[in-house]
């Protein structure tokens, strides 16, 4: 298992990568509010860029129009690592 350092060293240039893409969907949410239970463009957006980027969703997902799922490793190959909720 990695330890902090290990794990900061690992990520941090990867999440670098995607600063621009990550910052144009903040100012995108942010030039356009939408209310609460009601953010299909944003919901929208966001599931645009986990498909580029060839995350597997589900969209929309249970019983919420602006809902999504996304799976990482759809054939469980590997069997460490993170799951998060939005």
């Amino acid at each position: 298992m990695l330890d902090e350092k290990q794990l900061k060293e690992l990520l941090l240039p990867k999440i670098d990568s995607y600063r621009e893409e990550i910052n144009a969907l903040n100012n995108y949410m942010a030039e356009n509010p939408e209310i609460g239970s009601a953010e299909f463009h944003s919901s929208a957006a966001i599931v645009d860029l986990l498909r580029k980027h060839g995350i597997e969703t589900e969209y929309p997902f249970a019983v919420f129009d602006t809902a999504f799922k996304g799976v990482i490793n759809p054939e469980k190959k590997r069997k460490d690592g993170t799951s998060c909720r939005v």
